[in-house]
């Protein structure tokens, strides 16, 4: 099978990656949280307005 890769091998960088990200966001736990709670607040207003778009189509669309 060409291209075949079994889920493990696929999955072990990414987890090293993840670990590398953990030990850094402890070192900067203060600035990542607030980070983080600036992103999903940004994602969030996102998401409302798409929502809200959405809203709309399928009202005009009724």
């Amino acid at each position: 099978m060409r291209g075949g890769r079994p889920p493990q091998r696929a999955l072990s960088p990414s987890t090293n990656m993840v670990m590398i990200i953990v030990d850094i966001d402890q070192d900067l736990s203060r600035v990542s949280r607030t980070a983080l709670k600036l992103g999903l607040a940004f994602l969030d207003t996102m998401l409302f307005q798409k929502l809200i778009s959405w809203n709309l189509v399928f009202i005009l669309l009724a």
